[in-house]
């Protein structure tokens, strides 16, 4: 009575272990297995006992006997299991001995599907942990480099986030965009957020180096290669952006002939000095921007059309300023502080100036505002500016808007027409010219001049 309790006892100690337990005796013939290791295995407990471990193999129940294995070593002995249900499992057979031979045989199993896949999941688990610690590491980055960026409108918003996604990716960039729009700090985003920021960022500008030396500025020469070069040779400007970003301002402005060289530099990423022969194959980022219209351009035959689809891989398009109005606010501040700070002085604007720059055109788009904005506290002999201090250009704004509650149509429109007049008169000195540029006759324009009392 008291055995059969410890062997229940037992019993159910050893159906509470995590591994599995089966034992046969000497014959490899099954006496007992636990509950585990026919989960394990997932062939029930009358299977494996009372049947030989011959007879299983036989009939496909088993791969690999171990026991045999231990009977013929005697001596502990692991290997990988394949049960007829598909399963796998790690399988110890260990050694039993009775008067110095062995008597029976215990076999314990790690069931490595669970174990797969818990590592699966640990694994999978790591792989979003690094992920999730990757996208962090470049909000940070962005976080970090878009502070400096002064923007609140829906457009630029998305310029900033389709720029953020590019950068992450080495494709060819093309940034479209009037002059002065901002295309060198959209180009500084690309290479500071990106895997590159380490390493060197080069910035050419293609309409300011002559034609004549652009070529061996871009791609470098070898020593006496030309009239003027020196002795020990120059490395170009690709060469020195290796393993980091170039970027190509004012693309439209290459000639024909230097396209050519650059749609092959563009397709192979290799650069060969001027005079030279050997190429260097490059490791770079690269981006190109430009103010012109290159469609336009490909149909009058002054760009070459398959550097242009070369180029145009993910295009960025910058809205001008006057299609982001509410950015004008927040750069007006930031660059008043700047300048007050770098000039020493302490000026603010009336809301009337603040107004007339939400309502201008800005043809010279934020650089046009920087500069005027920098003219202005350097030239203001009060702490107030006001209209009267801004350019003839900004006199009509001032006053009259679209928006304006103040102004009838008939206001709006002669205002308008005025202004018109009067910029023209301005810019090209006299009334001929003023008349014909805005095409309209010389006696129109003088009866619209003495009615608007215009000198």
């Amino acid at each position: 009575m008291v055995d059969s309790l410890a062997f229940v006892e037992m019993e159910a100690i050893f159906n509470a272990c995590y591994d599995g337990i089966y034992v046969c005796d000497k014959n490899l013939v099954g006496i007992w297995v636990n509950e585990e290791f026919e989960r394990t295995s997932g062939i029930p407990s009358h299977i494996w006992k009372g049947n030989s471990l011959f007879d299983l193999k036989n009939k496909g129940y088993i791969k690999k006997i171990v026991s045999l294995r231990v009977l013929e070593e005697k001596k502990e002995v692991t290997m990988l299991q394949t049960f007829k249900t598909g399963k796998t499992a790690l399988v110890t057979g260990t050694p039993i001995f009775s008067n110095g031979t062995i008597d029976k045989i215990v076999t314990t199993t790690r069931n490595l599907t669970d174990l797969n896949r818990l590592s699966n999941e640990i694994e999978r688990s790591e792989q979003l942990k690094k992920q999730y610690q990757k996208e962090l590491e470049l909000l940070k980055q962005k976080e970090k480099v878009t502070r400096h960026i002064i923007y609140k409108s829906p457009p630029m918003k998305k310029v900033i986030d389709l720029a953020f996604r590019v950068s992450q990716i080495d494709s060819l960039v093309l940034l479209l965009g009037e002059s002065g729009v901002g295309k060198e700090i959209i180009a500084n985003l690309l290479h500071e957020t990106s895997q590159r920021k380490n390493m060197p960022f080069v910035e050419v500008n293609c309409g300011a180096i002559p034609k004549n030396l652009l070529e061996s500025e871009l791609f470098g020469y070898v020593g006496g290669s030309f009239t003027g070069a020196t002795k020990q040779g120059k490395k170009g400007l690709f060469t020195q952006a290796n393993h980091g970003t170039i970027f190509l301002d004012e693309i439209g402005e290459l000639t024909l002939n230097l396209q050519v060289k650059l749609l092959r530099v563009l397709e192979n990423l290799k650069v060969t000095p001027v005079g030279g022969i050997e190429s260097k194959q490059l490791d770079i980022k690269i981006i190109a921007a430009t103010n012109r219209n290159l469609e336009q351009m490909v149909q009058n035959g002054t760009f070459r059309e398959d550097l242009y689809y070369r180029l145009n891989i993910i295009p960025i398009h910058i809205p001008p300023l006057r299609n982001r109005k509410e950015d004008i606010i927040p750069l007006c501040e930031h660059f008043l502080a700047y300048y007050n700070n770098k000039h020493n002085q302490n000026r603010y604007f009336h809301h009337s100036v603040l107004q007339a720059f939400e309502n201008y055109h800005w043809p010279g788009n934020v650089r046009e505002l920087r500069h005027l904005i920098e003219r202005l506290v350097v030239l203001s002999n009060k702490s107030c500016i006001e209209t009267i201090q801004l350019p003839l250009e900004f006199k009509y704004f001032s006053k009259y808007s679209i928006n304006s509650e103040f102004a009838s149509l008939k206001e709006i429109v002669e205002n308008a027409e005025k202004f018109t007049i009067q910029t023209a008169l301005v810019k090209y000195k006299n009334a001929n010219q003023a008349a014909k540029a805005l095409q309209i006759s010389q006696p129109t324009m003088s009866r619209k001049m003495k009615y608007y009392k215009l000198n």
